[in-house]
C-alpha cells in the first residue's frame, strides 16, 4: 500500500534529479516530511536562472507520466561506490546499501519508503521555491488530490 509519504519522497528523487540538471554542485542539505506535504532543503551552485517552481512542476509531472518502474535492491557497499553512488549519509558500519532505482532517471542509496511505479505517485505541485541564502534554497511541495 502506498502512502503519502512514500508518494512524496519518490517525488523528491525525481525533482532532486532535475535540480541536479539545472546547476552544478547540487546536494540535498535536509528533507522534511510534514502531514501533507514535504520540505526539501538543498544546496547548488550556478543555479540557472531559467529554473522556476513552474518549469520544475512540470518536468515532475512529465516524468511521473512515463510509468516508469521503481525498484529496491541491495548492494555491497564496495559495489554501491563502483557505481558511483553518494554514501556520504550512509554509516560506515552500514555493509549492505539499498539502493532505490527510478529506472532511466535517479538511482541512489535510500532507505526510505518508495513508490512500486512513477504512476502510483499522483501529480505534484510545487507550492514554495525560494532562495534561503548564498546557494542554499527550499522547495515544498505536495500531491495534489
Amino acid at each position: 500500500m502506498n502512502t503519502l509519504k512514500s508518494q512524496l519522497h519518490t517525488s523528491e528523487h525525481i525533482l532532486g534529479q532535475i535540480l541536479d540538471e539545472y546547476c552544478t554542485g547540487f546536494r540535498t542539505t535536509a528533507l522534511e516530511f510534514r502531514e501533507d506535504n514535504v520540505r526539501y532543503d538543498f544546496k547548488a551552485e550556478n543555479m540557472s536562472d531559467t529554473i522556476t517552481k513552474d518549469l520544475l512542476e512540470a518536468k515532475v509531472n512529465v516524468i511521473i507520466r512515463r510509468n516508469i518502474p521503481v525498484e529496491t535492491y541491495e548492494v555491497s557497499r564496495e559495489k554501491a561506490k563502483e557505481m558511483g553512488l553518494d554514501l556520504s549519509i550512509v554509516p560506515r558500519s552500514v555493509e549492505r546499501i539499498r539502493i532505490v532505482d527510478i529506472k532511466s532517471v535517479n538511482k541512489q542509496a535510500c532507505a526510505g519508503e518508495h513508490v512500486s511505479n512513477t504512476s502510483e505517485i499522483g501529480q505534484v505541485e510545487i507550492i514554495k521555491f525560494v532562495k534561503k541564502g548564498v546557494n542554499s534554497y527550499q522547495i515544498v511541495s505536495k500531491i495534489r488530490n
